[in-house]
C-alpha cells in the first residue's frame, strides 16, 4: 500500500526485476476498479462501460462485497469491495 500505483503494477506485472529483498505476501482487504484495472491489465484510461464489466466480475466474486459508500484510495476517491469474513459467505457475493 506504500507503494506508488505504476510500482504496485509492475510488480505484479514481473518487472521489478531481483525481488529476494521484497516481503511478497500482503492479503488485500479492498480493492477497486481503477487499481484492478491498472495494476493486472495495464488499463490506465478506463472507460465507464469498461468498469461496469469488472463491477460485473467482482459481484459475482464469493468473498466480496461493495461498500455503499467511496472510499479514497490511491486512485481518487472510488467504490471499493471489501474482503468478506468466510463465515458471511453462501453462494455467492454478499451484495
Amino acid at each position: 500500500d506504500d507503494w506508488p500505483i505504476t510500482q504496485r503494477r509492475d510488480f505484479i506485472q514481473g518487472y521489478l526485476g531481483d525481488l529476494e529483498d521484497i516481503k511478497l505476501t500482503k492479503r488485500r482487504e479492498t480493492v477497486c476498479i481503477s487499481e484492478i484495472a491498472f495494476e493486472l491489465f495495464n488499463e490506465s484510461d478506463l472507460k465507464a462501460f469498461e468498469a461496469r464489466d469488472y463491477h460485473k466480475i467482482m459481484r459475482s466474486v464469493k468473498g466480496w462485497t461493495r461498500k455503499t459508500t467511496k472510499s479514497r484510495t490511491a486512485y481518487g476517491r472510488q467504490p471499493i469491495y471489501e474482503r468478506v469474513d468466510k463465515r458471511q459467505v453462501k453462494g455467492g457475493n454478499t451484495e
